[in-house]
């Protein structure tokens, strides 16, 4: 058989048509999660509660000159924020110009303040109380440890000694004391139109030779709280003037005055130099930083500490609870020579100041109660 010669390999034939787009893959898993990013700057610190300034009348924008946002504290309750640019008009519990009406302290229902702008977010601050344990949940993924925010600066307290509470004295036996009844007035002291309760001295029995008109602290109030006293008064007879005493209660330790710890009086001191028929505020300073009182139409005198030794009782310590403060007389003075009207009897202490107002409405009600009884 013959041999059979194999040919040489021929050239490359044409490429071929594309084939169809093969089934989508299946979807890849998800990255890592990235890094946390940096914490952002500290906001800036908040302005506090602050009275800028008090009184009797409507606040005036030129004291108030840079002090934005500060309050000013009206007589009776009324509280104005001063927001430059606030338009209004003078009058009672409204806006005025340059000063946003925010409510009467003394009502806390309606004590409501002008909404700021707000401010930027600030820091984390440091950690809470720990509070009642919830029910266990289900463990969740435990994310990345963030980073511990800086402490917020400590806040400055409110000063709360211009904030006023005032309140009508009820004619009471606890007020009265078991002395002397403020006496009805006749036609010539009605005609001097000085609200307030009359006290003339007329008997010299031991019930009616002399008064002690008690009035109540603020609640657990100390020595150290008391700013000043003060009692607004008409003077009608100079002779032998009212004056003021602070009780304290008693303890586990010495009571030197049996019922009460301590107690210190204090009188005008040269009640010769004063002048019949006028309107005095007596007041008498225990803070060294308290400002004298304003009284409209009504002449300060300060007071002094009595200088007769028998009367001041017990170390009157700054940690002594106040029991008690009395506006009284001498029991010891002539017939006649005691008369004054009383307009009210205040105290200022580092919680606010109570206002005691005493009003002849509540006498004439009592003696018409006495001579009608039901």
């Amino acid at each position: 058989m013959a041999a059979t010669t194999r040919g040489g390999l021929g050239p490359q034939g044409f490429r071929g048509v594309q084939g169809p787009t093969g089934p989508q893959g299946s979807k890849g898993d998800q990255g890592s999660k990235g890094d946390q990013g940096p914490k952002g700057d500290q906001g800036i610190e908040g302005k506090g509660f602050v009275v800028h300034k008090s009184g009797d009348g409507y606040p005036n924008s030129a004291e108030f000159t840079g002090q934005d946002g500060k309050f000013y504290l009206k007589k009776g309750g009324d509280l104005y924020c001063y927001i430059l640019g606030t338009t209004g008009s003078t009058g009672a519990q409204c806006d005025l110009p340059n000063f946003k009406y925010v409510g009467d302290v003394t009502d806390e229902s309606v004590l409501q303040g002008p909404q700021g702008v707000q401010g930027v977010q600030g820091v984390q601050g440091p950690q809470g109380l720990k509070g009642d344990q919830g029910p266990t949940g289900p463990q969740g993924v435990q994310g990345p440890q963030g980073f511990k925010g800086d402490q917020g600066p400590t806040g400055t307290p409110a000063d709360l000694s211009a904030l006023c509470r005032t309140m009508i004295l009820p004619l009471t036996p606890t007020v009265i004391g078991n002395q002397a009844y403020p006496t009805v007035m006749d036609s010539t002291t009605r005609n001097l139109t000085y609200d307030g309760w009359y006290y003339k001295k007329t008997l010299t029995d031991s019930v009616n030779n002399k008064i002690n008109w008690y009035v109540g602290p603020d609640n657990d109030m100390s020595v150290a709280d008391i700013k000043q006293i003060y009692f607004e008064i008409k003077l009608i007879k100079k002779t032998s003037p009212p004056f003021i005493t602070v009780y304290t209660k008693i303890d586990d330790s010495a009571n030197p005055g049996g019922w009460y710890k301590s107690k210190r009086t204090y009188e005008i001191k040269s009640p010769s130099t004063l002048v019949d028929g006028t309107n005095y505020c007596c007041y008498y300073k225990l803070a060294a930083d308290a400002a004298a009182p304003v009284s409209y139409g009504h002449i300060t005198n300060q007071l002094v500490v009595s200088t007769v030794t028998s009367i001041n009782v017990g170390n009157f310590e700054p940690t002594e609870k106040i029991y008690a403060f009395s506006l009284g007389t001498d029991s010891s003075t002539a017939v006649g020579n005691v008369a004054f009207i009383c307009k009210s009897i205040n105290i200022q202490s580092s919680k606010g100041t109570l206002n005691f107002v005493l009003s002849n409405v509540h006498v004439d009600t009592d003696a018409l109660i006495k001579k009608y009884p039901l």
